[in-house]
């Protein structure tokens, strides 16, 4: 994680409040990927959403 506030994920839950937190810079892209990256492996064995998840990738081209 970066030096900003784990905390300010908490109510994150829909796209424009983590695009205002990103701007505001409450968060990091790398903190959103994270957190989702986190969500897609604990919900993928019963959603089974994605065939296939690029972690390294996702988490490379955050600035």
């Amino acid at each position: 994680m970066t030096g900003f506030d784990s905390e300010g994920l908490e109510g994150l839950e829909g796209l424009r409040e983590q695009a205002e937190a990103l701007a505001d810079r409450r968060v990091s892209s790398r903190e959103l990927v994270e957190r989702s990256l986190r969500r897609i492996e604990a919900t993928q064995p019963t959603i089974n959403a994605f065939r296939v998840v690029r972690a390294d990738a996702a988490l490379r081209r955050c600035v």
